[in-house]
């Protein structure tokens, strides 16, 4: 479960969240700095998300961290820095699945976790796609991503 940033006390309800259910592995998304990402890590959560590039944590090639895209340069940098699984944010508004489609030859390595836009009525439009690993959806007052797989 990813626990998103959007809130002034999103950090505080997260840890809560961790420890009351230790078996679920949780991560901290809308990370947009490394202070936030080192936060995270020192309050020992399992992965993050951006919703595009923390510069420091690609150059520094971060495991556990998912970086954010909408662009085909963008995808081309995440790429050449080995980043082979990308946000792919805001979906809906970056062309949603027929971009994902019009790109899966160019990229062949990359799997997208789409987010933005996605929702009940219109998931399996992504989670069909070849090139797509997962979809997220926010719930909970849109401070929480649940996540998809296939």
């Amino acid at each position: 479960i990813e626990v998103t940033l959007r809130k002034s006390d999103s950090l505080e309800i997260a840890i809560e969240l961790m420890k009351k259910f230790p078996n679920i592995r949780f991560g901290l998304g809308s990370i947009l700095s490394e202070y936030e990402y080192q936060k995270g890590v020192d309050a020992g959560f399992n992965f993050f998300v951006s919703p595009g590039i923390v510069k420091d944590l690609v150059s520094n090639k971060v495991k556990n961290y998912i970086p954010g895209g909408e662009t085909v340069s963008e995808f081309m940098r995440l790429d050449d820095n080995g980043y082979k699984i990308i946000k792919f944010f805001p979906s809906n508004l970056a062309g949603g699945e027929k971009k994902l489609v019009s790109i899966e030859n160019i990229f062949k390595e990359i799997m997208f976790i789409p987010t933005g836009g996605i929702n009940m009525k219109n998931y399996m439009d992504y989670i069909s796609l070849k090139n797509v690993l997962c979809v997220g959806m926010s719930k909970f007052d849109e401070w929480i991503n649940i996540y998809l797989f296939k």
